[in-house]
């Protein structure tokens, strides 16, 4: 008998990482607990740790990317940057600007226009970064 689908009941610290695990080796895997609030906040759980890996296998695979990561809490962000991934920055606007900022400026953006982009974005005006990029309504 071949096991293709793995059940999984509750969607905890424990049953979101067999589940995370179960899917990595290829398997179906079915997962559930009480409330539906629960299978959700496991679900957010499995894919902040997938991204969380993919940016370490970036940093380990390709060591000359600047990889640019945005993270939900401090302790995450220092903990890629523990790991090589300089360029974590938290989900707050502020942070969110500023890492913005910094990509612009590798990608070649003059840093003058860089920050008039970023003042734009703050006064929660789009026009102007329509416009340059040409991003149609």
């Amino acid at each position: 008998m071949e096991i293709r689908i793995i059940g999984v009941v509750g969607a905890g610290q424990m049953g979101n990482g067999i589940a995370h695990v179960s899917a990595q080796a290829g398997f179906s895997v079915v997962m559930c607990d009480i409330d539906e609030k629960f299978v959700q906040k496991g679900l957010a759980t499995i894919d902040k740790n997938r991204v969380r890996a993919i940016a370490l296998s970036l940093r380990t695979d390709y060591p000359q990317l600047q990889i640019f990561a945005r993270t939900e809490t401090l302790r995450e962000g220092a903990y890629l940057r523990e790991h090589g991934i300089h360029n974590a920055g938290t989900m707050y606007i502020e942070s969110t600007l500023f890492r913005g900022g910094q990509l612009l400026k590798v990608l070649g953006v003059p840093e003058e226009q860089a920050g008039e982009l970023i003042e734009d974005m703050r006064r929660d005006d789009f026009r102007l970064l329509k416009k340059a990029f040409s991003v149609a309504d």
